[in-house]
């Protein structure tokens, strides 16, 4: 060959030559990008064959263990799978070998080199013919030691807060039947001897009346009528602590058809009372309607029995749904009240007005207190001493659990 010809050969040559090393650049750049990616993953990967032996883990894996790459690389991979995991990950492994699916996620535990333990999140995929080997398995783990954790945790609270509710709810329960057995019982035991003080002053009345001057028939009619009067507190005591010991029946309702109901029986109960009362058209809510007619039987009679000494008396009864509660008012423009007592309002036998004034016993409005309290509501009231006063209730506007 001669020259010439040589150099036209070199010269041929030369161009595949230049495409074979830019190939050879090419790939060496794409394995530093492979490994730069693998070991600086945000989660931990580790690559395994058939027969369990560790490949190759990334930076975070490695993190992840406790363990150099070097030593994670020597041990088998059952070796760091917490020993409760083994099988079921065999199992999984097994079946991305032999079965059609290429794939799968599930949880499971590691073991770190200091015996502590990491549970993660294993999305497992088979690669066929790695480097025309046989099948490999790549594991990307996500940890969710600290979710768990903080899960369990929760998991626990609610178990004590459950345990809690249950330990209070029956504490509360057994208070409500002793209550109820108390008031029973000091019912029962102070009816006979007012059934006797009663008795026998309205003997001497009968029997002895000429021998009674006009001071001494006036303190044995005082006695007569404080004897019905501790009668009707007894009663009174008694209705309350049954009041709410049932089930609560909550069933949807409107309280402004209930509020015109009612307001006929007041009425009746009250025929002197000129004042002029209005009901709004409607307004539905949920509740117990037996429970809920006694709570605005207390807050109207109330309203019509201090607006009896005025002019012209007035009563509105108003309110409004939303969607998670639903309120009702009753507004007078009475006696009133002064705020700073406003708190006693709602207590058994507290009483802001003479007996001499407005009678009464002094337990409805903390009849409309349990009552309410009862449904998971509330109550408040707002008033001025000669100006009248607004009661408030708001009622949840879904059913809700019975409050003990």
């Amino acid at each position: 060959m001669t020259v010439s010809r040589a150099l036209e050969a070199r010269d041929a040559l030369e161009p595949d030559l230049d495409a074979q090393r830019d190939g050879e650049a090419d790939a060496v750049r794409a394995t530093h990008r492979y490994q730069v990616l693998f070991h600086n993953a945000a989660f931990g990967v580790i690559v395994s064959n058939e027969a369990g032996r560790i490949l190759q883990v990334n930076g975070r894996m490695c993190e992840m263990l406790g363990h150099t790459q070097d030593e994670l690389i020597a041990l088998p991979l059952k070796d760091v799978i917490h020993p409760d995991d083994v099988t079921a990950s065999a199992r999984v492994r097994a079946g991305l070998i032999s079965g059609p699916q290429t794939w799968t996620q599930f949880e499971k535990r590691y073991l770190r080199k200091d015996g502590s333990v990491v549970t993660v999140m294993a999305t497992v995929s088979r690669v066929d013919d790695l480097d025309g080997g046989g099948p490999v398995m790549m594991g990307i783990m996500e940890d969710v030691t600290a979710q768990r954790a903080a899960e369990q945790a929760l998991r626990d609270l609610n178990r004590t807060l459950e345990r809690r509710v249950a330990d209070r709810t029956a504490a509360l329960a057994r208070a409500n039947k002793e209550m109820e057995a108390f008031s029973y019982a000091v019912s029962h035991d102070l009816r006979a001897p007012l059934r006797a003080i009663h008795g026998f002053s309205l003997a001497l009345l009968n029997e002895h009346e000429a021998q009674l001057d006009a001071e001494g028939r006036h303190w044995l009619t005082r006695i007569q009528a404080n004897t019905l009067r501790m009668s009707d507190l007894v009663d009174a005591l008694l209705s309350l602590s049954r009041l709410t010991g049932g089930d609560l029946i909550s069933v949807p309702l409107d309280l402004a058809d209930l509020a015109r109901s009612v307001v006929e029986d007041v009425r009746q109960a009250h025929p002197d009372s000129v004042a002029t009362i209005s009901v709004l058209d409607r307004l539905p809510a949920v509740g117990d309607p037996r429970l809920l007619r006694i709570v605005l039987v207390n807050l109207i009679d109330n309203a019509v029995k201090f607006c009896l000494t005025e002019e012209h008396p007035r009563i509105v009864i108003g309110g409004s749904a939303a969607a998670e509660s639903v309120h009702l008012s009753v507004e007078d423009n009475g006696a009133g009240f002064d705020m700073a007592y406003a708190e006693k309002l709602f207590a058994p036998f507290q009483r802001l007005h003479e007996n001499t004034q407005f009678p009464g016993v002094g337990v409805g409005l903390a009849t409309v207190f349990r009552i309410v309290a009862h449904h998971g509501g509330r109550v408040w009231a707002e008033g001025s001493p000669d100006r009248g006063a607004t009661f408030h209730i708001e009622l949840p506007a879904s059913r809700q659990e019975p409050v003990l």
